[in-house]
């Protein structure tokens, strides 16, 4: 399993890329981390929408 970690306005993200075939994408925010854990079959726009969806949700606001 890979991964990339980064900070985004002082919080850390850390995106999983998984090699199950039949995976989708989901997230958690557990002491202030954001994980992300997509397929990396996943084409590079995919994972930007993915990305981008999930910080307008958690630290934009939402969540």
């Amino acid at each position: 399993m890979k991964f990339k970690r980064f900070k985004y306005k002082n919080t850390e993200i850390i995106i999983k890329y998984c090699d199950y075939e039949k995976f989708n994408w989901y997230t958690i925010k557990y002491n202030g981390v954001i994980t992300i854990y997509t397929n990396s079959q996943y084409d590079e726009k995919f994972k930007s929408k993915i990305l981008h969806k999930v910080i307008r949700h958690y630290i934009k606001g939402k969540g």
